[in-house]
């Protein structure tokens, strides 16, 4: 071959000596994308349509695009620029929006902060947001709600979104016997209320659930007069009742709680007071128990006014046990001596055995006494009378609510006799030393033992049984 020929060859050679060795110098691992000089090697993303590709053995690949791995190239953990402990990251702290109610604040000029409170629940509920809190501030509240107005369905604060209504201290709501309560317009919403005394209230109905959870925890109704046949409180599906108070409800025609066909409720550690309810005379009806397999009410721990089995007050209810109201404290005594009266809602019976409840319920009472002295008008397992005896007889301790007498105790009080020698045909014993502790059983042997001491000594009964002489 001419040496022209040759030189061609030996150049094509090269060049594809070139183009083998040019491709492989690429195909280098992902560790060496980069230099140790911080040089950056940007490489195109696939695009969606690539994001699933087929391996050499028809696996699946799924390629995550965008993804940010904990490879050197992730968010650094930096003083400016770190995202996972910044102190200015807000998002998802999961605060509840708080909106505030006062005696003091203003419905004009309010915001329904605390520093700038709403003046009543009317323009809370109102102005109120899905999860919103309203807090009522501790004070004496006198609403009433007129029929039309943007937030109410015939005469009712009407809730259609979650929301909590929370009472801060002692807190009344007057409802100035113009309004029922709540009216809530969906199955999809979870209504709470804590903590408030609602009274004077009327209309068709105190509460009407129309759909959604009501939650009803540590809230007093009292002084309510209601004109429908769907009760006192009529839902159409879940209420839960805890440690609350029905007090003088008096319902024209119905229940106090009437149970619609999907709702499973429970009532548990409350308190039931003269409430006339007329409908089968029942606290609780649920006429859909029998024939609806997701209409239920539990009713355990609670007090219906009556140490007596609640069955006739409560139909198709399962309930295990009912509390009792007893007056604590109250026994025999000597003229002078002090006695604490508890009357207290601190024990539960299923009829048979009586236990103590783990925590009294909680309600104060009235108190009266006919001899001695009370040094307060009420009394409660948290907040005890003291009774002092003033005079020897037949002493009775009462306890009423609102005028209606619940409870009554009685017990002797007894005139303290220095150096008197005491007979007590019922309990003593001739073998006792004459004692008002140990009193004698015949007087017979008080009348030696007089005789022994001089014959100056005072006899004294403790027993109406009269003197027996000893044989």
């Amino acid at each position: 071959m001419s040496k022209g020929l040759n030189k061609a060859i030996l150049l094509l050679f090269a060049v594809l000596l070139i183009l083998m060795v040019i491709p492989s110098s690429f195909a280098a691992d992902d560790s060496t994308i980069g230099s140790d000089s911080g040089d950056i090697i940007e490489i195109a993303q696939p695009s969606t349509s690539d994001a699933l590709q087929t391996s050499d053995d028809n696996t699946l690949v799924n390629y995550e695009a965008n993804t940010l791995s904990d490879s050197d190239n992730s968010l650094a953990d930096s003083d400016d620029d770190s995202l996972a402990n910044s102190e200015n990251l807000t998002l998802g702290d999961g605060e509840e929006n708080y909106i505030y109610v006062s005696t003091t604040g203003s419905d004009t000029t309010g915001t329904g902060t605390q520093d700038n409170p709403y003046g009543s629940l009317y323009k809370a509920i109102n102005a109120s947001i899905a999860n919103d809190v309203i807090i009522m501030q501790e004070g004496y509240y006198l609403e009433s709600i007129s029929e039309g107005q943007s937030y109410t369905y015939t005469n009712y604060y009407t809730v259609s979104h979650n929301i909590t209504i929370r009472g801060e201290g002692d807190v009344t709501l007057d409802l100035n016997k113009n309004t029922g309560f709540i009216y809530t317009s969906s199955s999809y919403y979870t209504t709470t209320v804590e903590n408030i005394k609602i009274v004077n209230g009327t209309g068709s109905r105190g509460i009407y659930n129309y759909g959604g959870d009501v939650i009803l925890n540590n809230v007093t109704f009292q002084s309510w007069n209601t004109t429908t046949s769907s009760g006192f409180i009529y839902t159409m599906h879940n209420v839960f009742i805890n440690n609350s108070r029905f007090i003088d409800i008096a319902v024209s025609s119905g229940p106090i709680l009437n149970l619609g066909t999907s709702s499973n409720s429970t009532v548990s550690n409350s308190v039931f007071i003269n409430c006339s309810a007329t409908y089968l005379f029942r606290h609780i009806y649920n006429p859909y128990a029998t024939s609806n397999e997701n209409g239920s009410c539990v009713a355990n721990n609670n007090y219906w006014g009556t140490n007596d089995n609640p069955e006739n007050l409560l139909a198709n209810v399962t309930y295990d046990n009912w509390v009792i109201l007893s007056i604590d404290g109250a026994e025999d005594c000597e003229v002078g001596d002090q006695l604490t009266i508890k009357a207290a809602l601190s024990k539960v019976t299923d009829g048979i055995i009586v236990t103590d409840l783990e925590t009294p319920l909680d309600y104060e009472f009235d108190i009266s006494a006919v001899i001695g002295n009370l040094n307060q008008s009420t009394s409660s397992s948290a907040n005890p009378a003291t009774y002092t005896a003033t005079a020897e007889g037949d002493e009775t301790i009462t306890v009423s609510a609102n005028g209606l007498t619940l409870a009554s105790e009685s017990f002797s009080v007894s005139l303290v006799i220095p150096g008197a020698i005491y007979v007590n045909a019922a309990t003593g014993s001739d073998d006792n030393d004459g004692s008002k502790d140990a009193p004698y059983a015949s007087i017979t042997k008080a009348l030696e033992q007089n005789a022994a001491l001089g014959g100056s000594k005072l006899l004294h009964s403790l027993s109406s049984k009269p003197f027996r002489k000893k044989t």
